[in-house]
């Protein structure tokens, strides 16, 4: 997405009924320094190159993307992943429609050292490529001092709640926990949800100083990002979800169904429209001040005081039964495609149900063919 992007007028935007996530707490922690790049063996076919990086010990591992002027397509090869049982990713810059990719990812198994945990994301940049390059390398960096300083204190003060309170502290928290159909309620037993909720509120606003330290006024990236944990007094797994822009994310079920975990911020959303005109903006042209088709990004310094980096969160516990797909893509991809068509894609063939690396692949050859006019990225992660 750039901020030339055409908003798709027949798309209806999915309205959240859950609270909104206060604003970051201002509170800073030394940046760690930043992790080198490397590649992995990857193969060519005909979309745009993407490496990834995964580190199974340490979990501080990055991914990175860039396009190149031909289309070429890489299919990572990665160590065997221990929080799911396998990840694809894959990409197009489209370069009939646009330049270069501005696109992004990351996907860290072993999050935090914690063999069942994994931080995966999706970033789509707009205005060149230098806020992408930044956030790729940086935000689960910052994302796991949070995470990991929120659960120490909790440790140390005894804060976990009995099991009874689970569900009303994530809600308190600012969580999406029973949204209609999209996203289920959370099962009670989760002590972390009050701190995921924290640290990823506290991280995106972290990422955003950094950025306006680099100057990133008329450059940003949308963000999704995904926290897998298991809980260690429940023994269940949960799926943690922040975003900022209109990258989505979508669980997909053994039968089809879709539950949506992230809230797509558009001008063209009536709650993000009414927002900015109580802060005294406007949209025109279903874009923030005629200029941007999201509301909420990182960077973006000109239009700050309108275009926030304050995320949206939701939690699901996950049904090891039912739950089978988590889906990350940008707008790219979601813009001609329902959620229900992604899950139809993915569940189609016994070949895509069990190889995430090939759904990835045709969810980006459909959006192609669907006539997408943006970069495409998408990513698949496999739970059960």
């Amino acid at each position: 997405m750039d901020s030339a992007a055409v908003d798709d007028s027949d798309a209806s935007p999915f309205v959240d009924a859950s609270t909104m996530v206060s604003e970051a707490d201002s509170t800073s922690v030394e940046a760690a320094p930043p992790l080198p790049r490397s590649s992995l063996e990857s193969k060519s076919t005909a979309t745009a190159t993407a490496t990834t990086t995964t580190t199974a010990d340490s979990g501080s591992s990055a991914s990175s993307s860039s396009s190149s002027s031909s289309s070429s397509t890489h299919t990572a090869t990665v160590p065997a992943l221990s929080a799911v049982q396998s990840f694809g990713f894959a990409e197009d810059a489209n370069l009939r429609f646009r330049q270069s990719n501005e696109d992004g990812h990351a996907f860290i198994d072993r999050f935090c050292g914690k063999r069942d945990d994994a931080f995966f994301a999706i970033y789509d940049g707009h205005g060149g490529r230098e806020a992408v390059e930044i956030i790729e390398q940086r935000l689960h960096q910052l994302f796991a001092e949070e995470w990991l300083r929120a659960t120490a204190v909790a440790e140390r003060a005894d804060d976990i709640r009995p099991a009874a309170d689970a569900e009303d502290r994530s809600s308190k928290a600012g969580f999406s926990t029973a949204d209609h159909h999209h996203v289920a309620p959370v099962t009670p037993g989760d002590g972390n949800v009050h701190h995921a909720q924290r640290a990823f509120q506290r991280a995106y606003a972290r990422m955003d100083r950094e950025l306006e330290s680099h100057h990133c006024a008329y450059v940003g990236s949308t963000s999704i990002t995904c926290l897998l944990s298991r809980d260690a007094t429940s023994g269940r797994r949960y799926l943690y979800t922040a975003n900022a822009g209109d990258s989505r994310a979508i669980l997909v079920r053994r039968d089809g169904s879709v539950l949506r975990l992230s809230y797509d911020h558009k001008a063209s959303d009536e709650r993000e429209a009414r927002r900015i005109h109580e802060q005294g903006g406007f949209v025109a042209c279903r874009r923030v001040l005629g200029v941007l088709s999201v509301t909420r990004s990182f960077g973006d310094f000109a239009l700050k005081h309108f275009v926030v980096c304050e995320p949206h969160s939701s939690v699901h516990a996950i049904d090891e039964h039912t739950d089978t797909h988590v889906v990350l893509a940008c707008d790219g991809l979601f813009d001609v495609m329902s959620d229900e068509e992604v899950a139809e894609c993915i569940l189609a063939s016994a070949e895509a149900r069990v190889d995430a690396q090939l759904a990835a692949e045709q969810l980006v050859a459909r959006a192609l063919h669907q006539g997408s006019t943006d970069n495409v990225s998408c990513m698949v992660v496999r739970l059960t």
